[in-house]
């Protein structure tokens, strides 16, 4: 039997049809409102069903434990893979020529912005053959209560810190340079607070950025003015 099925639904369903049953046989002066072969084909869909959800979310748990455990160790950072914003509302792509607002009456609420392309590249690096496809998990991701839809572009904002030639003193060593980048690109939007419902919640594993080799000639951190990177914006990200 496939691996969807798990064995406590199938217990579960099957002592509802054990009683469909037995009423039937035994207790034929009461008549149900339905055969017991139309329960039965019920049942069966019923077993399908909730197996498929459960398997779903499964799937979807090892990819969010998995970004989880790549932004604690700075593989992906918070505005530049994923951002977390208060929004009083949003527009979602719903074709090339469509788009829908959605808001929440006046009221904030926490929006998960994840572009599926940067991240998924780690994912499938990390579980092979055991990771879901991009296909098979943009259709998961659809099915989740928490997908609220495709974002056409977002401003996505982060900073980079690298070592650089001081500019001033050519004879020195490295210095720590810290830059503002951003870039806008198409994304998804999910709703955080019913993430966190599930155990999924980035917002308390803050990361500042990713770890950074120590230099025993350190001088303090320069800030400098912001960069654009150019976004990938491409069809692949879009709902059709």
């Amino acid at each position: 039997m496939n691996s969807l099925y798990q064995t406590r639904i199938i217990n579960t369903v099957s002592l509802f049809i054990a009683m469909c049953k037995t009423w039937t046989v035994h207790v034929p002066e009461l008549p149900l409102p339905f055969s017991f072969e139309e329960f039965y084909q019920i049942a069966k869909q019923q077993i399908n069903h909730q197996s498929e959800d459960l398997a779903s979310s499964n799937r979807l748990s090892v990819f969010f434990d998995t970004i989880a455990m790549l932004y604690t160790q700075g593989q992906i950072i918070a505005g530049r893979e994923f951002e977390i914003v208060e929004e009083k509302r949003i527009t979602i792509t719903k074709s090339r020529t469509e788009t829908e607002e959605t808001n929440w009456h006046g009221e904030t609420k926490k929006v998960l912005y994840l572009i599926i392309n940067d991240v998924i590249q780690i994912y499938q690096k990390l579980h092979g053959a055991e990771s879901l496809k991009l296909n098979a998990l943009r259709t998961y991701l659809r099915d989740n209560p928490a997908y609220l839809g495709q974002i056409k572009s977002h401003r996505f904002i982060y900073e980079i810190e690298t070592w650089e030639p001081d500019p001033m003193n050519k004879t020195a060593n490295l210095i720590r340079v810290k830059r503002k980048a951003e870039r806008n690109t198409s994304c998804i939007a999910m709703d955080y607070d019913k993430l966190t419902e599930l155990g999924i919640d980035l917002d308390k594993m803050k990361n500042s950025g990713p770890p950074f080799t120590s230099n025993p000639n350190q001088t303090p951190v320069i800030n400098l003015p912001i960069i654009t990177v150019n976004g990938k914006e491409t069809d692949d990200d879009l709902p059709f």
